[in-house]
């Protein structure tokens, strides 16, 4: 079945009047979805993936939009030799210079957690990779934090279907790593989905947990973590 980028949007225009619209964007024909959308002065930036006609190369898709839900330009960053793909739902975040901070996936044969920094216009400023060769490693959702690095969270397992942990990335301005933690216990599976920093420096962390190791537990609980700066 093949999915577009699908938009409601409800604007509240600086008039005081009510702008509503509905609209599915088909882009070139191809198999797409959209998981975060974001303010850009008067317009707004659509963060999504798209594929190619065989639904085999994953990339990311940049739709700008005006007010009115008119397409004012798209844009589309894939590669024949690996798969990029945003984290999911609320991936991306606002930077204090007018760009964007996303934090996804990238799987050239090894799965790492892929850091995006957009400019005001969508487009790419610079990409990072981070994680362990042999571990299956993803955010799921990055920030800017007060001293002018991210903070990217998602879920890190080391090719094991029997547990997963959460993986929490601190970073520098440019997207290099400070610190890496993975957070979980071995038969649960665990995944962070969203961040903040918190006003000590530290980070607090939600996602979900389902625990394998009780006998036919498929229930899966909200999950919490309050961690340091460390």
């Amino acid at each position: 079945m093949k999915l577009s980028a699908f938009i409601l949007c409800f604007v509240l225009c600086q008039s005081g009047t009510t702008q509503n619209f509905n609209n599915s964007y088909d882009i070139n024909n191809l198999p797409q979805a959209a998981w975060a959308i974001e303010k850009s002065n008067n317009d707004f930036i659509v963060f999504g993936m798209s594929t190619d006609s065989n639904g085999t190369i994953w990339g990311l898709m940049n739709l700008i939009i005006n007010d009115t839900g008119i397409v004012l330009n798209t844009k589309e960053f894939k590669s024949t030799n690996a798969v990029r793909f945003a984290g999911w739902a609320n991936s991306t975040n606002p930077t204090r210079d007018g760009g964007y901070i996303m934090g996804g996936g990238i799987d050239d044969g090894v799965d790492y957690g892929y850091l995006v920094k957009f400019n005001a216009q969508g487009d790419t400023v610079w990409t990072k990779r981070h994680g362990a060769n042999g571990f299956f490693d993803t955010f799921r959702q990055a920030r800017q934090c007060k001293d002018g690095g991210f903070v990217a969270v998602g879920e890190s397992n080391k090719n094991d279907s029997q547990s997963s942990d959460c993986y929490l990335v601190k970073t520098d301005s440019v997207g290099n790593s400070l610190w890496e933690k993975r957070i979980g216990i071995f038969g649960r599976i665990e995944q962070a989905v969203a961040v903040f920093e918190t006003i000590d420096g530290g980070y607090i962390l939600s996602g979900n947990i389902r625990d394998d190791r009780v006998a036919m537990n498929r229930n899966t609980d909200p999950l919490i973590y309050k961690v340091d700066s460390i």
